[in-house]
Parts: C-alpha cells; sequence; structure tokens
C-alpha cells in the first residue's frame, strides 16, 4: 500500500522521476476499466448494497438535523484562520475537561441579547503547576513537543516533553465569559434563524481572528471555541459552538460608569481616555473593512490596566466587543441598502441585497442614514462615527442617555438628577420618534454642545469644552460626508485643539515615508521589523499583549487588509476529538448539502466573498470524511465518488481540487474502485498535477501508459507526461510553483536575449534600466529571485555563463523570500550541468544556512544516472550528510509552506538528505547517500530532526525500509532496530508538530495510532504483515477500537485474537475493557452496542470489583451513554454501585454523585435516571439514598438543599448553581424530592 494511505494527512507520493523505483504494492495492480464507470460526475457511480457503511450513510441521510452549510462553512473557515495564527492557539477545545477546564457549575448569566446568551465561568487552574504544566501530565494524551529545546537526555525526559499538552487557558484570568446561540424551542423558527446565527458567528469569528483586530489593544480578546456537552453544545438539535472571550471582571461601560456616577463620577481625563480607547478600536475596524453596526456603551468592555499609557493614573482601558452584527466585505464602487428590521428578521441571507444591511443598529445610538438610505460602502463606515458621537457624549454625562439631557433645558438639570436619586422615572423624556425627527433636522450637534456646557458649568476649562466641541463636529453630523473618526481621534487625544494639527501633519509625513519604503523595498518577505516585533511581543505576551497596527496615531495606516473570506482547510482527526458523534453527522450531512449542489450554481457574492463553503472543497472533504469515518462509516466507493467531484471542479477553491486531481488515479487504484484510466481527462489531471509539482503523478502516469497497448493513444500520454515534467523543471523552479513562469517576470526581456548580447551584455542591461553595479539588486519576479537564480532554475546553462562570467554575479546569492541560491535552484529543478558549473564557481555546497533546504535534499530531482556525480561533488566540496543541527534543526512554523504540493508540510520539518529522499520515495538517492557515508539511525537518540529509518518505517514503506535496514545488517552490528511509534510521524503530518513516545523494536511495532483514526485497512495490512494485535503495555489496538466504539477495527482485532479480557493498568488501578468502554467512549464515539454486549458474553463482568473505581453503568450514565447504560441494567448492573469520586475518598452511587454535582450535563443524567426511566427506581435498594460524600445527608436531604439554594428569593447570597440552569434545578430537585419521598 502506498503512503498516501499510510499517511493521516493523504500524503501524496513525492517520486522525484520516471526513473525511480516504483513500489510494486502500485505498479502490480490491474486497471478496471468497465464501461459504466470514468470521470463524469456521478449517476453511473455503483454502490455496495450490502455494507454496513452503506446503511450508515443512508441513516445519516435520515437525520432529522436540518442542513443548511453553513456548519460546514463555519468549521473550515476557523480551522483556516486557527492555521493562519500559527503560534497562536488551539482554538478548537475538545470534549474532556482536560482540553478546557472549565467549572462549568458555576456559570451566571451576565447578559441576554435577541439571539445569543452571555456567561460567565471560573477556570479551574489548580492542575497547572509552576512551569505551566500539569502534575498529571503523564497521563494525558501526548499533544505538543517543542524542537526548541535542548536534546533530551533520557526516554523519561522525553516521554515528559511530549506527553505534556499545550494549555493556553493556563494564560487566562480566573473567569472568562461564554458567548452562547440561544436555541428556540420551536424548531421551525430555529430553523429559519440558523443561518442568520451562523452568519453572525462568522462574521464575529472572522473578526477577532484578523491579525490586526486580534492584538488590539482596544479590541476585546477571543480565546477559543468549544461543543462541550457541559454547555448543551453537542446535542442533535444544537449545533451552535460556544464562544469563548475574556472576561470583565468591572463590566460594561454602561454598568461602570453608572455605577460610580453618584459617589465616585470618572474624571474628565478618564472619560475622554475611554472615548480615545473606543475610537481607536473603531479606526483599526474600520481600516481592515469592518463596521461595527451596534456601537454603544453596553458592546464596550472596561478592564483594569498596568500596561503603558499617556497617563500612569488611568488604570483603566475600554474594549470594543460584540461583532455578531459587524459589516465587512465592504465594496466602494457598490450601493447597499442599511435597513435595521429587515435583514435580522430574514436571518441575514447573503446572497441578496440585504448583505450590507445594518440590521443590529440599537436606537437611539444608530445614525439618522442607517434606517432607509442607500449608501456606499465609506458612508456604511460614517455610521459608526456618528455612534461614536453619540457614545462620547454619553461618557461625558456618566453613562446616562444623553438625549435625556436635552429635556435639562426645558425640565431643569436638578429636576433629572433629583428624579434619578430618587429611583423615579423623569416624566416628559423625548421619545424615540422625536429623536430621530431631531437627528433629521440636524439640531443634535447644536444641542448636544449646549449641554455639555449645561452639565459641566464652570468645571471645565475652555480647551477641554474646544474639545469636546470638535469631536462633536465630526461626529454627530446629518450629513456623513462632514463626519471625520481621525479627526475625532485627534481631539481625544491631544490638550489643546491647536496640537490637532501638527498631530495630523505627522502621522501624515509618517504614513508617507512608510508608502516610500513600501515602494523601493525587494520583493518577498524579509526579516524583522516593527510589526514583527509587535506582534512577536503580542502573542507570547499571553498575560494581555498587545500590538497597534496604527501606533503612529491618528490616521496611520488607513487601509489595512481585510479579514480573511476564503480560505478553508480540513482537519477530520482534529475535528473526531471535538466533535461528538452527532455534531460529527451533522457537519457531514452540511457537506452533503453542499457538495450536491448543482455545479452551474455559484457560491459566491459580487464582490467575491465566498456565502458558504465551494462545492470542490465540500466533496473534497467529504472523502477525508469517508477515509477519516467522521460521522460516516468508511466506504471506498462513496470516497471516490466525492474525490471525483472534487477533481472535476477545482476552479472554486484550487488547493482541494487540484489535490483532489493529483490523487485521483492512485486512489481508485488503491480502493481498487473502476477508474476509465484510458480517458483524457485523467491525463489532463496527472499532467497538470506533475507542473503543480506533485512528482509522484510523475510514476503514475508511466505506469499508465506502459499498460496501453494502442500506440497512438500511448504517444499521447507520452508527450502529455514530457510537457508536464519539462514545465515542472522550467517554470514552476522544480517546487511546483509558478515562480520562474513569464507571466510572473518583472523583466521586460528574456534570458535568451541576454545570451546573444554575448560581450555587449552589460550596455544591454544598462539600456533596460538595471542597476549593472548592484546585479543582486535585480529582482525577476515578486518572491525576490534574481536573474542567477531564474538561469539555473530554468537550465539555461549559456544565461548562467554570461552573467557570472561576463559581469562577475555573486553565485552565492540569495532570494529574499526563501534564501534560495542559484545552486539549490539548479538542484531543485535537476539542472546537473547549471550545477556542476556553479559547483566550479565556489558556490556554497550547502546553500545559504537560513533556508530550509540544502541542494543534497533535491538529490531525487535528478536521474538515477546522475545522482552519484552530483552527489559526489557536493559532498567533496563539503555539503552535510547530516541535519545541520542548528537553523535546520528547528520545525518550521506552517506560513513556511512554499509548495502547495505538500499537503503534509514534509518540506518544513528538520532532517537529513537522506530522510528527505525516504520521504520522496527515491530509491536510487537513498542508496547513494548510504554509499557515501549518510546514517541511517541518525538524530533517532537526539531527536534533533527526522530519523530516516523511523520515516521509512512509519510511513509505511517496505521497499524503502528494506535498503537502509540491510545497510545496517552490512555493518555488523547485529543489534535490533529500534524506531518510534507511528505517532510521530502522522502528528508531524498533520499539523507540525512532534510526538513521540517510547520506541519499541521493528518487531514488536504495533497499531493504536491507526486505531485510533479508524484506520481499519491499514491495520488489516499491518497484522497481516505479522504485528502484534496485542501490541504492548503503553499502547494496545484493542483499547482503542474499544474507546472509539468501533465495530470493523474490533471484529478484525478479535479474529487475529486480541483477548477481550485484557486488562489495563493505569494509576496503580487494573481497568477491564467494559470499564474502557463506558469510561471512554466520548460523545465522538459511533453509537452501537456490538462490542459491549461481545465484551459481557465474552465473560467480563458487568460490576467491576476493584474496590473505589466506578463500575461500567456509573460511567455510561455519567457520560451520557445511555443507550450502554440500559443495555448494562438488562445485564443485571448494579445500580447502588459504590465508588469514590476523583476529589474525595467518600463513597456514593451515581444517584448521589448526579444530585450532589447539579451541572446542566449531570442534570440530564439525572433526567434519564429519575423521570424518563421511572422503572429503575424500583430496583434501587435503600442505601442509594445515602449520599455519602456528606455522610450525615441522604440524596433526598440533599436534592432539598439544591431546591432551596436555587430560589433567588429566599437565599439571594448564594452562589450557586448558574441562572440558566436555575429553574431546571429545582425542577430536578421537586422531582427528585417527590420521587425519593
Amino acid at each position: 500500500m502506498s503512503s498516501e494511505w499510510i499517511s493521516a494527512s493523504f500524503s501524496v507520493s513525492t517520486s522525484s522521476s520516471s526513473s525511480s523505483s516504483v513500489p510494486s504494492s502500485f505498479a502490480s495492480q490491474t486497471y478496471p476499466t468497465p464501461s459504466d464507470s470514468g470521470v463524469k460526475p456521478d449517476k453511473q457511480d455503483r454502490y455496495s448494497s450490502s455494507t454496513s457503511a452503506e446503511r450508515n450513510y443512508e441513516n445519516t441521510l435520515q437525520s432529522p438535523v436540518k442542513c443548511t452549510g453553513q456548519m460546514a462553512t463555519f468549521i473550515s473557515l476557523v480551522l483556516a484562520l486557527e492555521q493562519k495564527l500559527y503560534d497562536d492557539g488551539p482554538f478548537f477545545f475538545g470534549l474532556d475537561s482536560e482540553s478546557l477546564p472549565l467549572k462549568y457549575h458555576s456559570r451566571t448569566q451576565i447578559a441576554s441579547g435577541a439571539s445569543f446568551d452571555v456567561e460567565h465561568v471560573e477556570v479551574d487552574h489548580s492542575d497547572v503547576d509552576n512551569n505551566g504544566g500539569s502534575p498529571d501530565s503523564q497521563n494525558r494524551k501526548p499533544l505538543w513537543y517543542d524542537p526548541l529545546l535542548p536534546p533530551a537526555k533520557s526516554l523519561t525526559e522525553v516521554h515528559r516533553r511530549t506527553t505534556r499538552p499545550r494549555m493556553p487557558w493556563k494564560w487566562w484570568g480566573k473567569y472568562v465569559a461564554l458567548k452562547l446561540v440561544r436555541r428556540n424551542n420551536d424548531d421551525d423558527k430555529d430553523s429559519a434563524s440558523s443561518h442568520g446565527q451562523w452568519s453572525q458567528l462568522r462574521s464575529e469569528i472572522r473578526t477577532l481572528l484578523h491579525s490586526p483586530i486580534r492584538y488590539h489593544p482596544n479590541i476585546v480578546r477571543f480565546l477559543g471555541l468549544t461543543w462541550s456537552p457541559s454547555l448543551g453544545t453537542s446535542s442533535s438539535k444544537a449545533q451552535f459552538p460556544a464562544f469563548i472571550l475574556e472576561f470583565s471582571e468591572l463590566g460594561t461601560l454602561a454598568q461602570f460608569q453608572l455605577n460610580r456616577a453618584r459617589d465616585d463620577p470618572l474624571m474628565l481625563d478618564v472619560k475622554r481616555m475611554f472615548g480615545h480607547d473606543v475610537a481607536k478600536g473603531l479606526a483599526i475596524l474600520h481600516a481592515c473593512g469592518v463596521v461595527h453596526g451596534d456601537l454603544k456603551h453596553e458592546n464596550v468592555l472596561v478592564f483594569p490596566h498596568h500596561g503603558r499609557r499617556t497617563r500612569e493614573d488611568i488604570k483603566f482601558i475600554a474594549k470594543v466587543a460584540d461583532f455578531g452584527g459587524s459589516v465587512m466585505d465592504l465594496n466602494d464602487s457598490e450601493s447597499r441598502s442599511l435597513d435595521k428590521d429587515e435583514g435580522k428578521q430574514s436571518g441575514g441571507d447573503e446572497n441578496d441585497d440585504r448583505r450590507y444591511r445594518l440590521h443590529m443598529g440599537t436606537p437611539p445610538y444608530d445614525a439618522p442614514e442607517a434606517r432607509e438610505r442607500r449608501l456606499s460602502a465609506e458612508m456604511v463606515k460614517k455610521t459608526d462615527v456618528y455612534s461614536l458621537g453619540l457614545l462620547v457624549w454619553r461618557i461625558m454625562v456618566d453613562g446616562r442617555n444623553p438625549f435625556d439631557f436635552l429635556n435639562s433645558l426645558d425640565l431643569g438639570m436638578d429636576r433629572i438628577m433629583k428624579s434619578e436619586a430618587e429611583g423615579g422615572a423623569v416624566q416628559g423624556l423625548m421619545t424615540n420618534a422625536q429623536i430621530y425627527a431631531l437627528k433629521d433636522s440636524g439640531e443634535v450637534l447644536t444641542r448636544a454642545k449646549e449641554s455639555m456646557q449645561r452639565y459641566f458649568g464652570e468645571g471645565i476649562v475652555k480647551d477641554q469644552l474646544d474639545l469636546i466641541d470638535h469631536i462633536f463636529d465630526h461626529t454627530i453630523q446629518v450629513d456623513p460626508k462632514h463626519r471625520d473618526l481621525v479627526q475625532a481621534i485627534a481631539a481625544l487625544e491631544v490638550q489643546s485643539i491647536t496640537d490637532i494639527q501638527p498631530l495630523l501633519e505627522e502621522v501624515q509625513e509618517a504614513n508617507a515615508r512608510r508608502e516610500e519604503m513600501a515602494r523601493n523595498a525587494a520583493p518577498g518577505v524579509h526579516g524583522a521589523d516593527n510589526e514583527s516585533f509587535g506582534l512577536f511581543f503580542a502573542k507570547f505576551d499571553r498575560r494581555g499583549g498587545a500590538y497597534d497596527y496604527q501606533e503612529e496615531g491618528p490616521g496611520a495606516r488607513p487601509k489595512l487588509p481585510p479579514p480573511n473570506s476564503d480560505s478553508f482547510m480540513f482537519n477530520a482527526p482534529k475535528l473526531k476529538k471535538v466533535l461528538s458523534w452527532n455534531n460529527q453527522i451533522a457537519l457531514f450531512q452540511d457537506l452533503v448539502h453542499i457538495a450536491s449542489k448543482p455545479a452551474e450554481s455559484t457560491n459566491s457574492l459580487p464582490n467575491g466573498v465566498f456565502s458558504h463553503l465551494p462545492i470542490s472543497a465540500a466533496a473534497f472533504y467529504l472523502f477525508q470524511c469517508y477515509v477519516y469515518e467522521l460521522g460516516v462509516d468508511f466506504n471506498a466507493d462513496q470516497a471516490c465518488h466525492w474525490l471525483r467531484q472534487a477533481a472535476l471542479s477545482p476552479e472554486d477553491l484550487p488547493d482541494s481540487g487540484y489535490l483532489a486531481q493529483a490523487w485521483c488515479a492512485r486512489v481508485h487504484l488503491e480502493l481498487k474502485v473502476p477508474l476509465d484510466f484510458e480517458s483524457p481527462i485523467v491525463a489532463k489531471w496527472l499532467k497538470y498535477s506533475i507542473i503543480r509539482g506533485h512528482r509522484g503523478c510523475i510514476q503514475d502516469l508511466d505506469i499508465i501508459i506502459g499498460k496501453f497497448s494502442d500506440p497512438q493513444k500511448k504517444q499521447a500520454f507520452q508527450d502529455g507526461r514530457n510537457v508536464g515534467v519539462n514545465l515542472l523543471r522550467t517554470w514552476s523552479a522544480g517546487l511546483g510553483e509558478p515562480w520562474m513562469a513569464p507571466w510572473n517576470m518583472k523583466i521586460k526581456y528574456t534570458l535568451d536575449d541576454l545570451v546573444k548580447c554575448g560581450g555587449l551584455i552589460k550596455p544591454y542591461l544598462e539600456a533596460a534600466g538595471e542597476d549593472v553595479a548592484n546585479l543582486a539588486y535585480v529582482y525577476v519576479n515578486q518572491w525576490g529571485h534574481g536573474l542567477l537564480h531564474l538561469a539555473a532554475s530554468t537550465g539555461n546553462l549559456n544565461a548562467v555563463k554570461a552573467l557570472v562570467e561576463a559581469l562577475g554575479h555573486d553565485v552565492n546569492v540569495r532570494s529574499k523570500d526563501n534564501d534560495d541560491t542559484p545552486l539549490l535552484c539548479a538542484c531543485r529543478a535537476g539542472h546537473l550541468s547549471c550545477a556542476l558549473y556553479l559547483l566550479d564557481r565556489g558556490a556554497e555546497p550547502d546553500g545559504s544556512p537560513y533556508s530550509t533546504d540544502t541542494p543534497l535534499y533535491w538529490l531525487s530531482s535528478f536521474t538515477p544516472e546522475e545522482m552519484p556525480h552530483i552527489a559526489g561533488r557536493l559532498v567533496q566540496a563539503g555539503a552535510l550528510l547530516k541535519n545541520d543541527g542548528k537553523h535546520r534543526s528547528v520545525r518550521r512554523p506552517q506560513r513556511f509552506q512554499k509548495c502547495s504540493a505538500d499537503y503534509e508540510n514534509f518540506f518544513l520539518l528538520p532532517v537529513s538528505p537522506l530522510s528527505r529522499a525516504v520521504m520522496m520515495e527515491s530509491l536510487p538517492a537513498i542508496r547513494v547517500l548510504l554509499d557515501l557515508g549518510a546514517d541511517p539511525l541518525e538524530a533517532y537518540e537526539s531527536r534533533s530532526s527526522i530519523c530516516p529509518i523511523v520515516v521509512a518505517s512509519v510511513l509505511g514503506y517496505p521497499e524503502i525500509l528494506e535498503v537502509p535496514l540491510n545497510h545496517l545488517d552490512s555493518t555488523g552490528t547485529g543489534q535490533m532496530t529500534p524506531i518510534m511509534s507511528e505517532a510521530e510521524m502522522l502528528y508531524l503530518a498533520l499539523d507540525c508538530s512532534a510526538t513521540m513516545s517510547d520506541p519499541t523494536s521493528l518487531e514488536s511495532r504495533i497499531t493504536p495510532l491507526m486505531v485510533a483514526l479508524g484506520r481499519k485497512e491499514i491495520v488489516e495490512m499491518l497484522l497481516d504483515l505479522g504485528y502484534s494485535v496485542q501490541g504492548v503495555p503503553e499502547a494496545c489496538p484493542l483499547v482503542e477500537a474499544i474507546k472509539l466504539n468501533n465495530e470493523p477495527i474490533y471484529r478484525l482485532l478479535i479474529t487475529h485474537g486480541a483477548d477481550p479480557k485484557t486488562t489495563v493498568i493505569s494509576e496503580g488501578k487494573s481497568w477491564d475493557l467494559l470499564q474502557i468502554l463506558a469510561e471512554n467512549k466520548t460523545s465522538t464515539g459511533r453509537s452501537g452496542l456490538y462490542i459491549a454486549e461481545h465484551l459481557i458474553n465474552a465473560g467480563v463482568p458487568v460490576d467491576h470489583r476493584q474496590d473505589g473505581q466506578r463500575s461500567a453503568f456509573v460511567s455510561a450514565v455519567i457520560n451520557h451513554d445511555f443507550e450502554l447504560a440500559d443495555c448494562l441494567l438488562r445485564h443485571g448492573a448494579n445500580v447502588d454501585f459504590q465508588f469514590a469520586s476523583s476529589k474525595t475518598t467518600y463513597k456514593t452511587s451515581v444517584l448521589g454523585y448526579l444530585v450532589y454535582h447539579p451541572t446542566e450535563r449531570n442534570l440530564e443524567s439525572l433526567n434519564h435516571l429519575l423521570l424518563v426511566s421511572d422503572h429503575k427506581l424500583s430496583q434501587v435498594p435503600p442505601s442509594s439514598m445515602i449520599s455519602a460524600e456528606i455522610a450525615d445527608r441522604t440524596v433526598f436531604h440533599h436534592a432539598a438543599q439544591v431546591f432551596t439554594r436555587t430560589n433567588g428569593e429566599t437565599n439571594s447570597g448564594f452562589d450557586g448553581p448558574c441562572t440558566p440552569c436555575a429553574s431546571r434545578i429545582r425542577f430536578f430537585s421537586q422531582s427528585s424530592c417527590s420521587k425519593l419521598s
């Protein structure tokens, strides 16, 4: 089986050329070409009629969950945003308490909107040690490894490092805020509004995870999201996640000001600083093309601030929050209607003219034109500026409604303040209709200024009053053209109105300098600058770091990149951990809904923004769902069907479609699914995939050509193959990226033009406007390659000689973007003559020390005949055969990925030339490197890079693995070769993080991770090769199958002799497999009772006898696996089973545990135990009424106590269960009391 099916990331085979050896598992297969198969879309597909996979597929489609495509779009977008912020996160949190330790029973509602509720919840920091680790991290799943650490000195040290999870929550405060979508009991109404709710979630996540906005000091910080069952977000009807945001203990700006208005009103300077904070937050939003749409006191949060400010005595900072109603993706050339009501009621359909409507504005704080008029994109931003003016006005009057003070001219200020102090309502205040009439007339500006004079009286100096008037003059204007956010910010920043103009001129000069530097900057990504340093400290100062892209002042950098809208990605293994099985099914259905749309249907808005996931991407993700069994069982026919659909329409999202085209032929072959390999479409796919850098497609196409008997067709395919290889080695620079393609060239001449000039090349370049004295600064493309890079990459030896000999071009010049040297360019494209010439002229054999590659890394680009020659010359010149142990020993982050064909991110890993040759499946290159002295066990002990033999064994290359093993045998060591578990390479491939465990010998190599990934076909292959079905004590395949309730793999392992009576020792206790099934089968696992029934019939006891541990029934009830709980009851499970909870030595029954811990999740378990299944109570003996955790009280007493404590009227001081749960707790407590009595 090829590496594409061994690697968890569907790795693309990367053999370099047709002359490289071909894995026998691919070459020996025959190509079925039935008449009813091919690459046409699909109604001719033949699906297996008797498999459980098809039954699962049909049952899935019959699920009551209604599909809109929005859930799949949201998840794919967030995964892409998370990847962009590669060193900040993770943002997806799983279903278990270890990944997100929140005290859910302490939830308290703090705000509520039309469709969202906001709660605060305490973070459990009890498990975090001083080093950011966890005392019990030894028992947690391996998640993170930091290659920047020095080499481990022992296996114990390796294990300690690699099992420590990444825990961003350790930097959170005591509390966080949870923003949850309000669930509607009316299914029809809920379905109608779900589209709008998903749209709001997408707007908010795109805004909060956009780098300039995310790290801004005046924007609330997004911490993550979860579908935790403890929040009720993982049920079949609740598909929406909960957002985790930083929590303000000081509350909103409205609460903060009103709480201090009477006794300790804010000083004027503090008020101005709050206005400045909000205005700066608004400025960064507008620079990124985002309009808040609902700016008011209630959407601004106040935090303590101990950082640098212009006034050290001001200890607070304001942050803008709530972006669910934000408007983005504005196009200045378009006009949009802004209606605050119609968009909200319709659910915010993104496909019509309501896309840009301000549907979340709050009277009376909205702009007068936000109701009816049609506005350009720039005018939409002006509505925020108007709301800012009203917000500043409200700040100045200590948080009161500013329009109330307009009546002070008639009613008298003393009367209003007296009425407020007495708690009464002020009579005769303005209605909304009067306020809108006042706004439309333009009188608000005049009245606002008058109210300031009346409110402050003699307590304000003229300069300050002038500045406030200046703010109002540039915000509260009836004509949007007269509003100016920059002027308002400047007035809030300076101390005198005469300081505004000099400040703005200084900022304009800074903008001009920045633009000039950008015009003169070399192309490509360069080293550190102020922005990169600022972002670095913002990201890694986890306790509140921030960076302002507009730190130069008001008006700085008025245009910044907009939030991401068209990047999507999919990570099936990760989603299996964070989504319940019900939500996995919902995600799968959403993908089917999108992928089944007509090919001619569009998903783009007029400004190019995707309204939902592109069709080809949805089809490609469905292919991954079937392979990973995400929400559906594996089905080869269905997997290939969706892969073909993705390959047929790659234009709307090239990354997915192009990968599908590159994989389609090999996948069909490996899965034995018919495909018309003689179709010109398949030939076209393979040819263009070769051009895009998928070198394995050269091998695929060669094998297909070898099967043809028709000479004409054979020649046509051969011609296409040759064209693809030629373009890969020239325009695509050997990497698959069009760096050297003509349309990317900045120069107006060609290399052939230079060669024709002969000795006149220097005058020719001078006439073309090039600075011949600084030839290294002549760039041919946007990636910063020079003339010599172009000549070496395209194999133009004459041009290389002309540039070096006639002009003295530096042979070691580096490209600006990737630090490529000409020698590396020549080797990467496989141009032997250019590489040898550059070596003769003194080129560095290892290239730039800052590049991720060396020329030897690309040995597989040459033919087998050329490899010994070039490798020998490189080594003779000083090239290293091992990883340099310095720069290239560090795993590169995702942003350094430079080749879309490198889907597994192999090119980012710390490797040696031999490891890279193994990854590219080039047997000739491996043999040459071994003959030159490369060590197949390099870096095994130090882990400074990826060990070559580990790569071969983990990726499952039997033919390739045989070569280094034979080489080791020939050395006469006579020792068994140690290797890592599969975890390291697979996790590296999935998310560029290394995970290691204790090594085992080759003979005892097992497949627990493959089981955990649900890869039945790989497990079967490894078992057939003789690997142990029992695994090792640290990792048992049967345990992994049981955790996922994976019936097919469980059956397979039992068939191969796995023992169902196996016990596992953990923390000094023995666990049988039935306990493990109930304890670990999370809601991400499949439904079904086959494994449970089989274990019971095999003699596994229903009630474990180990003292103090949970029984399987107890765990099933607590974990919401009611299907399993009922099954265990039928087999005689003891409802009164006594166990000790994890935090006390007292024992209790499951009933006592649930009543004593009244979380929302436990209440659902209690509902099942007491209300839904009343017949179970008759089985409960009297002893189960005793809650041993409070030895002198029964469950009845404790239920009564909970009922009393949740009554806010009688016990208002009790800090008990959260408000949303209070009614349910009272209901369950009354039910418990009633039934128990």
